[in-house]
């Protein structure tokens, strides 16, 4: 991953209320870069803390079976892209105008009746150990 920051340095360049200097969408550019330089250390350092914690025996390498993690700067880039999802058909549960079949005020008492008997009907919940 390059890291990329846009800058604008000319003496004649537009500065802003504050007297920034500004690129020519606006933007101030300090504070990108600065924000650019802070995440990158960050990940760095997370990047480190994460591999030094790794631990010496490792019961799936016994296995021939090397799980690689990818590199925290791209996990998180990836995490963070906007994506489109499909809408489903109409006979899939899917509507047409995007709004939802069921209305919040359609709900009855004898609806919220029935989840209160199936939730009590749940086994009691047990918090795990460690082993």
């Amino acid at each position: 991953m390059n890291p990329v920051s846009l800058v604008e340095n000319h003496p004649s360049c537009w500065k802003n209320i504050d007297g920034q200097k500004v690129l020519p969408n606006g933007q101030s550019w300090r504070p990108l870069l600065l924000l650019l330089c802070y995440s990158m250390k960050i990940l760095s350092e997370a990047s480190n803390v994460s591999k030094t914690q790794e631990s010496p025996f490792d019961q799936h390498r016994l296995f021939g079976f090397h799980p690689r993690s990818p590199p925290l700067p791209y996990l998180l880039s990836w995490l963070l892209q906007t994506r489109t999802y499909p809408k489903l058909p109409t006979d899939q549960g899917g509507a047409d105008n995007g709004d939802s079949d069921i209305e919040i005020v359609d709900l009855s008492d004898s609806d919220l009746d029935e989840d209160e008997d199936e939730y009590d009907q749940l086994p009691p919940f047990k918090p795990m150990k460690k082993s």
